[in-house]
């Protein structure tokens, strides 16, 4: 454990995410993703020092920082020991058998403490450019002396302070458009993070914001009709953060365990009808074909080889029901193009789709 190599492999992260490039200064949100990195990495080496449970911690948050991590409980640095224990003149065998086992013991918790600081302190400089931490380097040693937090601190110090830029860029993830089929988790987590980012850069978000900002984001899914009428309706002191999440965590549950073939996709209606086949006896329907253009022969989109008229639907092709068009489709394969057309089919089918077969029990 004596050299940084072997520990930098096992952290959790072992190379930072860019702090900043030649071009790009440091802002808040980078130099945070580098501390949270490093937090971790820091954590993940065991150390019995402060309350036993959060490794080499101390190395990358100040002392205050730390207590509030520890409930009060303090981070000791470890003393560097002498190169050789001493020995009293009158030690015994066993004495001196302890003496040695102690400084051993010493030598690899400072080792250790001392060795994670460098591998740290390693991963900074690599992710950022000389020219923003130049204030810390030495002539002489260079960055040999210099420790992790003090990097850290200048960082934070120099170029952590959010900016209006950030404040706004902070508001469009905020109001990103959250859309199935992913979790709903993933909404309640970037209206958190916002709240939190706008704290710190002097400009918090009211609870009633956050809560409009949700709620407008699952609205405009149009897959939360009856759960955004339920919400409207409820009363207005009842209506938090806290809340909406809990009631449209519940709503979007439903939606799942309730999926029309639609929301589900087209084939995965087709798969459960493969895979569960009635046994009855279908009467045929009358087929479509499909209007083959040939030199010297006007095709006229829209009409059949036999006169007839037929629209298009990206998600099921031609069909002779004119009510059944891309934008009408009530059962929209994943990746549906409302917009699509017989002669933009924009990656669609070009299949000749009939109404479902009919099925009459078997006598």
């Amino acid at each position: 454990m004596s050299s940084a190599n072997p520990i930098t492999v096992s952290f959790p992260k072992p190379t930072l995410t860019i702090i900043a490039t030649t071009t790009q200064a440091p802002t808040y949100s980078t130099i945070s993703i580098a501390q949270r990195e490093l937090n971790g990495n820091a954590a993940s080496i065991h150390s019995n020092g402060g309350d036993g449970r959060n490794g080499h911690l101390s190395l990358t948050i100040s002392p205050a920082d730390y207590l509030l991590v520890t409930n009060g409980i303090p981070f000791l640095p470890p003393a560097n020991p002498p190169i050789n224990p001493h020995h009293p003149p009158a030690a015994t065998g066993p004495q001196i058998a302890e003496i040695n086992r102690r400084h051993e013991q010493d030598q690899t918790v400072f080792q250790t403490y001392d060795a994670t600081d460098k591998a740290l302190r390693n991963q900074v400089i690599e992710a950022i450019p000389l020219v923003y931490i130049r204030a810390l380097y030495n002539p002489v040693t260079g960055f040999g002396n210099v420790t992790t937090l003090a990097l850290m601190t200048h960082l934070w110090m120099n170029y952590g302070k959010i900016q209006p830029s950030e404040l706004n860029d902070n508001e469009a993830r905020m109001t990103m458009m959250w859309q199935p089929p992913m979790p709903i988790e993933v909404l309640f987590t970037q209206l958190e993070d916002g709240v939190a980012f706008a704290l710190v850069g002097g400009e918090p978000i009211s609870d009633t914001a956050t809560m409009r900002m949700g709620y407008n984001n699952v609205n405009a899914t149009g897959m939360f009709t009856e759960a955004c009428r339920e919400w409207r309706q409820k009363a207005d002191d009842t209506k938090t953060f806290a809340s909406f999440q809990t009631f449209f965590s519940l709503a979007d549950k439903d939606r799942r365990l309730n999926m029309t073939t639609g929301e589900a996709g087209y084939q995965g209606a087709v798969n459960r009808v493969t895979h569960n086949p009635p046994v009855r006896r279908p009467i045929p329907a009358t087929a479509v074909t499909t209007p083959t253009p040939t030199t010297g022969t006007t095709w006229i989109p829209g009409v059949n080889s036999n006169g007839n008229p037929y629209t298009y639907c990206w998600t099921h092709g031609c069909s002779r029901n004119m009510s059944h068009t891309s934008s009408s489709c009530m059962s929209k394969a994943e990746g549906h193009q409302d917009s699509a057309t017989l002669n933009n089919k924009m990656g669609g089918s070009t299949k000749i789709w009939t109404a479902p077969t009919r099925i009459t029990t078997s006598e």
